[in-house]
């Protein structure tokens, strides 16, 4: 599962992503999808950089939050972000990095945003979180 977040003329938007790819090995590009219906991608549209989260098993309450909670809003005020730049990087994940857009592709209910990578940060998750995961019920 992956995170994107996306930070332009004052708005900060987030969203889980159903659709994430390679997209080139050299140059490193990375296609990632957002749906058209969702506020993250009405920001991403004057974003110049997204910043894709790679979540492990620790993350199943924010891909819950991202997933279920915030849905097509994709409000990210109330999380803990590093701000700057156009970089909106979430707080408690180390594994990530900051895309710069190249592109946008019109694929139907989605845009995959061709991004090359620019910053990053690897941190240990431990196994990817995957989809077939289900979110640990919050107390």
């Amino acid at each position: 599962m992956l995170i994107v977040t996306a930070e332009a003329s004052g708005g900060r938007a987030g969203c889980l992503l159903c659709f994430a790819t390679k997209g080139n090995l050299d140059p490193p590009r990375f296609l990632l999808c957002l749906p058209r219906r969702n506020r993250t991608f009405r920001v991403a549209a004057w974003a110049e950089t997204l910043v894709a989260h790679i979540l492990g098993p620790k993350h199943r309450q924010l891909a819950s939050l991202f997933g279920e909670q915030i849905g097509d809003e994709g409000q990210v005020r109330p999380l803990s972000l590093a701000a700057g730049t156009g970089r909106t990087a979430m707080g408690g994940c180390e594994h990530w990095f900051a895309g710069r857009i190249l592109d946008r592709l019109h694929t139907g209910d989605h845009v995959a945003v061709l991004v090359e990578p620019v910053v990053a940060a690897a941190g240990w998750i431990g196994a990817q979180l995957g989809f077939h995961e289900r979110p640990e019920p919050s107390a």
